[in-house]
């Protein structure tokens, strides 16, 4: 074939492609809410608000200050070793939990536990006993650093899958995008919260920990009370545990404050 043909050819196909891109825009897109409500894709979206509160606060800034302040004496490096640690345990551990869920063919009783794991886990940074030199208490948060990230990166895998709970085919990118923006207003929210907390109200970096761990349970809070896997799915008991959790968590916050 000459190259002139070629060009043509080329130019045909492309005119085709063209034309089926209009044809297939033309053509009405499912509705969001086709197979959910709009009040249950946001309250699955809010999980993704809370948990990017704690990836800005925890993962990304204010865990990194408090682990090379001058009172802990700790390095970047530090740091540095316990996230590839979580990671490392995440890519060794995936396709075993993966297998687990679809095994018992459900997410979010793992996205549940998982969860608040991590924000146990996340309450307790910072945490220091009478009597530890600075490096224990560097030593001590650092594991529980391995532990918080581990279960949020863990969550990540149960939340991604439960999209399908509350889409089809085609509104699944639209839903997604939805999760994707409401993350975003998470980061301001948690900007705000540290600035505020540290720079205003001039409280110790500690209380950023906590107060994620708090932010990050009540925005999950509709996930895993509105987003059903099943017809058969009751967690007003899950609520219980959460809002006893809690207080629970406030009360002990509150006592060592």
């Amino acid at each position: 074939m000459s190259p002139a043909k070629r060009i043509l050819s080329k130019t045909r196909e492309l005119k085709e492609k063209v034309r089926e891109f209009r044809e297939e825009a033309k053509k009405p897109k499912e509705s969001i809410t086709s197979k959910t409500s709009m009040f249950g894709i946001v309250s699955w979206a809010f999980y993704d608000l809370g948990n990017t509160i704690f990836s800005i606060l925890i993962v990304s800034f204010y865990f990194t200050l408090w682990v090379i302040n001058d009172d802990v004496g700790g390095s970047d490096s530090d740091y540095a070793y316990a996230n590839a640690v979580s990671m490392a345990l995440v890519f060794l551990t995936a396709p075993v939990i993966g297998a687990l869920s679809d095994q018992a063919n459900r997410r979010m009783p793992f996205l549940f536990f998982t969860t608040l794991l991590c924000v146990s886990f996340t309450a307790l940074l910072g945490y220091e006993k009478e009597g530890w030199d600075k490096h224990t208490i560097l030593y001590f948060s650092l594991g529980l650093f391995v532990l918080a990230n581990y279960f949020y990166q863990a969550g990540l895998i149960f939340y991604d899958s439960t999209l399908a709970t509350i889409s089809t085919p085609g509104n699944r990118g639209r839903i997604g995008g939805i999760g994707i923006g409401i993350g975003y207003v998470g980061s301001l929210i948690g900007v705000i919260v540290g600035y505020a907390l540290i720079e205003i109200l001039g409280y110790p970096l500690q209380t950023v920990f906590q107060a994620t761990a708090i932010l990050f349970l009540i925005f999950a809070i509709p996930c895993f009370v509105f987003v059903k896997e099943n017809e058969q799915d009751n967690f007003w008991s899950g609520l219980m545990v959460i809002f006893s959790f809690l207080s629970i968590l406030i009360f002990v916050l509150l006592d060592n404050s």
